[in-house]
């Protein structure tokens, strides 16, 4: 019988903002059977979710520690008014997911498109926490057309309201969870505005640290 990942979403709350009271959901699979000494955490991209990841989840699941989070504003995770997409926030985010599951040991860290700037960032920031590190179809770099470049002076609170009042999909809406199991509920219902073009990048690339074996 194939994992039902559903079984294994957790939720992980952190500050809304800084400086507020209210708190906000990131959804999270999480995976740990009993004997698991690794720890693979997988990243989506801007207009993912971690149903991309259901194969591998539900392969390595079986004998390794798994974690798939929701960007903020992706499946579950919640996206409340004036919530910042940066990346120190995004970030950020990985590291609470982590602190709250308990992760003690160095990750496999496997990120697809956007996530993998998301999973270089960290990398940076704490090689120490990273076993080896997986990108997917990772664009070489993002070229802004002129008008982009323009808004990207607009502060991000109104930039944001104004992009959910014109309906402007910048990111993956939520999905209820009766759809969450639905693999075209991945796709955004509103048309993307063609903002960036994206270069076309290798494959994919493998960078390790040390000799690891995932094999389950």
């Amino acid at each position: 019988m194939a994992l039902d990942i559903e079984l294994y979403r957790r939720n992980v709350y952190v500050p809304a903002r800084r400086g507020t009271q209210s708190l906000r959901r990131i959804s999270v699979i999480d995976i740990h059977p009993e004997g698991a000494t690794q720890t693979l955490l997988f990243v989506h991209g801007f207009g993912g979710n971690v149903s991309q990841w259901l194969y591998q989840l539900r392969f390595f699941g079986q004998s390794l520690h798994v974690i798939a989070p929701n960007l903020r504003g992706h499946g579950l995770s919640e996206d409340p008014a004036g919530l910042a997409y940066t990346m120190e926030s995004f970030v950020s985010d990985l590291e609470a997911v982590l602190e709250a599951l308990q992760v003690q040991e160095p990750v496999h860290l496997i990120a697809h498109s956007f996530g993998g700037a998301i999973a270089t960032e960290y990398v940076v920031r704490h090689p120490e926490n990273v076993r080896s590190l997986v990108l997917i179809g990772v664009s070489t770099h993002f070229t802004m057309i002129p008008l982009l470049g323009r808004l990207l002076h607009i502060p991000d609170p109104l930039f944001s309201f104004a992009a959910k009042k014109l309906g402007v999909a910048l990111f993956a809406p939520q999905q209820p969870r009766s759809h969450s199991r639905n693999i075209s509920s991945m796709r955004c219902s509103a048309p993307v505005p063609p903002l960036f073009r994206i270069v076309p990048p290798s494959s994919f690339l493998i960078i390790r640290y040390g000799t690891v074996s995932l094999t389950a």
